[in-house]
């Protein structure tokens, strides 16, 4: 396995402040969609029951999988807190 998929959901409050859910991280992307219809009637999840889609502005709320590859780092770089 050279690739993780994790699956989270995002609730955007009204005054902006944006709340990540981690459901789960798979092996595959089919099993990250799987887990979607499982958990996507769920309270909560039910309000934005569907993958954001991130070419679209206004879909700025639901279900987003990311691919992680397996042993490197993902953040190459030190942070400033401002």
């Amino acid at each position: 396995m050279k690739y993780v998929f994790v699956l989270e959901h995002l609730h955007t409050h009204e005054d902006g402040e944006e709340c990540w859910k981690k459901i789960g991280i798979y092996k595959t992307f089919e099993d990250a969609l799987s887990a979607i219809q499982r958990v996507n009637t769920l309270p909560g999840f039910s309000d934005y029951p569907n993958l954001i889609d991130h070419d679209n502005p206004e879909s700025v709320n639901g279900f987003n999988i990311d691919t992680y590859e397996l042993n490197v780092d993902h953040w190459g770089e030190g942070y400033v807190t401002v």
